[in-house]
């Protein structure tokens, strides 16, 4: 059986080899990809589910669920070039040109649409461009 090292010592190994700023990459990042995500989703369910309420002339339950299911699905678009940022900043511990050097290094070498792997679906949007 192999045994896992404990939280305290991973954290003294990572602080240890990669500093403590290490501890921090990618938090500017991830703070404000959620402050924009709970943003979007609050300001969106309203207007989303007045659409549905018009269209439909109803506000039932269903209505409701895909009223946040299309404000969270359209705050996850907006929002995933943060989290893609966050997660390089986070693997790549020798970036140091910070958040805009990392943009470009991403945009320029795998194309702008990178920026939202992980979005499933994208390939429909954009035939071959999917993750």
């Amino acid at each position: 059986m192999i045994r896992q090292p404990k939280l305290g010592q991973t954290f003294a190994r990572v602080v240890r080899k990669e500093g403590a700023r290490s501890l921090y990459l990618g938090l500017t990042q991830a703070l404000t990809r959620s402050v924009l995500y709970g943003g979007l989703r609050l300001c969106l369910y309203e207007p989303s589910k007045n659409f549905c309420e018009l269209a439909n002339e109803s506000t039932n339950i269903f209505m409701k669920i895909a009223s946040g299911a299309v404000s969270g699905a359209f705050a996850t678009l907006q929002t995933n070039p943060m989290e893609v940022l966050k997660v390089r900043l986070q693997m790549n511990n020798n970036a140091r040109r910070g958040a805009i050097g990392e943009l470009q290094k991403i945009a320029t070498k795998e194309g702008v649409l990178a920026l939202w792997k992980g979005v499933k679906g994208l390939d429909l949007l954009w035939p071959g461009q999917g993750p």
